[in-house]
């Protein structure tokens, strides 16, 4: 037994040095393996980064407030240089050059959404420049909100032609820059629409009807995700005479932007309430054969009620008319219950006010006045 054991240990050593000699070769050659790769990988990144980075048709539009990046971000990770873009298979260049020489016009809608696309990758002030230029006096609206969505999602680049665009003689133009501005959606792409508001608020006095609902609901957007005092002193008076508009569509937007605002917009709490006085619904009427007709209502009545839940305990003033809202019977929905009820619980304290991100919705998808 002695003897076997003797005999193993020389045995047992020699295949442990061994085992040690090519661990430590390996631990050696590790580091350089690794320094090796990388480069590599380098190299061949810069080979095939175009290939790898296009701009996604599918995913590069807006992702809104869920915290996921658009698809544009991605050659941004890569540091791929923006002339290595591709939507589609094509570069910029070749999109401009398509928008600039078709008159087709779903190959000028799908040429605008790839500089957009593009815009929002690296491409932001060519892209603008190029869509701005591509809005034609004869466009029609089909093309005119294809460039508004471009512009949209390309953000904070396309803010000065923008402010510019709303100045413009064409209504169509003055229209799409406010409806651009109006898809603002994340708090940072607001905050970077903060110097278009004076221009927004020109705007709400606009003579075409389509361009004062955009612009009012591009204040809405913008105000709902971001404020200050500024603006607010701009804001909230223009949007209490947007609620004297002859057009419903109007008011209904700036009723919206002043609940988007909150309690910040409570100098505006007269205007609201004469908004509710002068939308009350017609009341019950008898038509012919006897059929009872409902009342007629103005969506700005409801509108203007949300708004004054939003404003919360400024808004005391219009306790009487929220009051007669609730319990008349004219309009026997309301009855203790609804957005009166709602708004009174709120003005008086029973009710938490909302938060001003539950106004966010309204603005996400504005009306356009202009769609037949």
């Amino acid at each position: 037994m002695l003897h076997s054991t003797s005999q193993s240990r020389p045995s047992l050593t020699r295949r442990m040095a061994l085992w040690l000699v090519a661990t430590g070769a390996v631990a050696c050659a590790l580091p350089t393996f690794r320094v090796f790769s990388a480069a590599t990988w380098a190299e061949e990144s810069q080979a095939t980064a175009v290939e790898r980075a296009q701009v996604s048709p599918a995913q590069s539009g807006e992702t809104k407030d869920q915290g996921q990046p658009a698809a544009s971000d991605a050659p941004a990770k890569r540091n791929v240089p923006k002339e290595k873009l591709r939507y589609a298979e094509r570069s910029f260049d070749e999109w401009r050059q398509v928008l600039a020489t078709d008159l087709d016009l779903e190959t000028r809608k799908k040429a605008i959404e790839a500089l957009g696309a593009l815009g929002a990758g690296g491409y932001g002030e060519e892209a603008v420049s190029e869509i701005v230029e591509a809005l034609k006096p004869g466009d029609s609206q089909t093309v005119a909100q294809a460039a508004s969505s471009a512009l949209g999602k390309i953000g904070p680049p396309a803010v000065p032609a923008l402010v510019r665009l709303l100045k413009d003689e064409r209504p169509l133009v003055r229209g799409s820059a406010a409806d651009a501005l109006s898809r603002f959606y994340t708090p940072a792409k607001a905050k970077s629409a903060l110097p278009a508001v004076p221009a927004l608020v020109e705007a709400t006095r606009d003579e075409d009807t389509a361009v004062r609902s955009q612009a009012c609901q591009a204040l809405g957007t913008i105000m709902a995700r971001v404020q200050t005092p500024q603006a607010v002193k701009l804001v909230v008076p223009a949007l209490s005479n947007a609620l004297k508009d002859d057009v419903a569509e109007v008011r209904v937007s700036a009723a919206r932007a002043l609940g988007g605002i909150g309690p910040s917009a409570a100098p505006a709490v007269p205007a609201l309430i004469a908004a509710i006085e002068a939308s009350r619904p017609t009341g019950w009427q008898t038509g012919p054969g006897g059929v009872t007709r409902s009342p007629r209502r103005d969506e700005t009545f409801q509108c203007a009620i949300e708004a004054l839940g939003a404003i919360g305990p400024a808004a005391k003033a219009a306790i009487p008319v929220l009051t007669e809202a609730m319990e008349s019977s004219n309009y026997p929905w309301q009855r203790g219950q609804g957005p009166a009820a709602s708004a009174l619980e709120k003005i008086r304290g029973q009710a938490p006010l909302e938060d001003r991100k539950a106004w966010e919705g309204f603005f996400e998808k504005p009306p356009n006045p202009r769609e037949k």
